[in-house]
């Protein structure tokens, strides 16, 4: 009688927790922001200037819980460096205090006051470039961009639990550049602060990359982006439409869909998009749908970081253009040889803060090696290999 009851017991137990989101609830996992723009670049700071990178972009994701994750980090990562073996290109280093605020993209340093909150970034010996306005709650009311994106600032507005719902531009007397270089446009978020869609001036789609480069050509090449998630917060499907004015004439608009799986670890696994591929030969632009399909390994490190990335692409690469001289930029040579496997690796170097006490005894309930911690010091432990 008395197991029995200690039976019920503990069923009840498990049933509260678990109706109560405790026991079994999962960890909320957070999309890397290179995969909504572009999943062969996992190094954002690669674009130091552009849309992209961290000093311009990240600022706009304020529903992540801290910089580190917006670049698909895990852990009290305190640097992160890239590098290709098979290249000479090196990438820029990205620093990260132990709060997890970004601190460097190799570029520009960021700045922050008293209360943590983001001031603007500067290139060192240059004053700040303040972005960023807050209200009495200290919430970002307001953003500023490049100049030369054609925005005079984004504009930020709330659910009432501080989870940001949308991000508004407010375009500058000369929207020329806007249309022509912007691609941050208006976003919305819903309320688990998953952006579900965005009306961007200037696609990012890699296969438009030949006639995105055509600024004069094609004056304007807007879309208009939503967003699927699975059940533990990360995206697996985008479907854009894109349209595309050529010479202030209305060409063409079509969807382009773009799918995304995932390992246990929320590294993405695989990529495949369906829709126009944009081609150019002796001046002339033209297009075909196509669907490619791009998939990734991993090597990790004891952290759960990834320290190699092998991104396989498909074999017949070598027939769409765009994909052709991505590989060719990666490889020493700049040469492919007849019959080559088409694989990009990248390698990531990784450094991390001392660990307290507490994420000593975490680590060792994974299984994970014990480290000498230095307590109550910034001090990173030696660099992961």
């Amino acid at each position: 009688m008395r197991k029995t009851l200690l039976y019920c017991t503990v069923a009840m137990t498990l049933l509260a927790a678990c109706s109560g989101g405790g026991l079994f609830e999962k960890e909320k996992k957070y999309t890397p922001l290179y995969v909504y723009y572009s999943p062969l670049q996992p190094d954002l700071s690669l674009l130091a200037e552009d849309n992209f990178s961290p000093s311009v972009n990240y600022p706009y994701f304020v529903n992540y819980p801290d910089d580190r994750v917006k670049h698909g980090l895990r852990g009290n990562v305190a640097a992160v460096r890239y590098s290709y073996p098979s290249s000479s290109l090196i990438k820029a280093t990205l620093t990260f205090d132990r709060s997890g605020k970004i601190t460097s993209d190799g570029m520009y340093n960021f700045v922050y006051d008293a209360a943590g909150k983001l001031e603007g970034r500067k290139k060192p010996h240059f004053s700040l470039e303040r972005q960023c306005e807050y209200d009495a709650q200290g919430r970002l009311t307001k953003l500023r961009t490049n100049p030369y994106l054609g925005v005079e600032c984004h504009t930020c507005s709330y659910y009432d639990d501080r989870t940001v719902k949308s991000i508004t531009p407010i375009i500058g007397k000369d929207s020329t550049d806007y249309y022509h270089l912007c691609h941050i446009g208006t976003m919305d978020f819903n309320e688990a602060g998953e952006w579900i869609k965005a009306e961007i001036p200037r696609t990012a789609n890699f296969f438009y990359q030949q006639v995105k480069d055509r600024t004069r050509l094609f004056d304007r090449l807007p879309s208009t982006c939503t967003f699927t998630y699975n059940t533990d917060g990360l995206c697996t499907e985008k479907e854009e439409t894109v349209s595309v004015i050529q010479n202030g004439e209305f060409i063409l608009s079509h969807p382009n869909i773009e799918y995304y799986e995932y390992n246990d670890k929320g590294d993405l696994s695989s990529w495949e998009y369906q829709g126009l591929v944009w081609f150019e030969n002796s001046g002339q632009f033209s297009y075909r749908i196509n669907s490619v399909r791009v998939t990734f390994d991993y090597d990790y490190d004891r952290h759960g970081n990834w320290s190699t990335m092998r991104i396989m692409l498909p074999d017949n690469y070598a027939n769409i253009p765009i994909l052709s001289d991505y590989y060719r930029m990666r490889l020493r040579t700049g040469q492919i040889s007849s019959g080559e496997k088409p694989v990009v690796t990248i390698k990531r170097q990784i450094e991390y803060y001392a660990f307290s006490a507490e994420e000593e005894r975490e680590l060792k309930k994974k299984d994970a090696p014990k480290f000498t911690a230095v307590q109550g010091t910034e001090k990173k432990i030696r660099q992961e290999q």
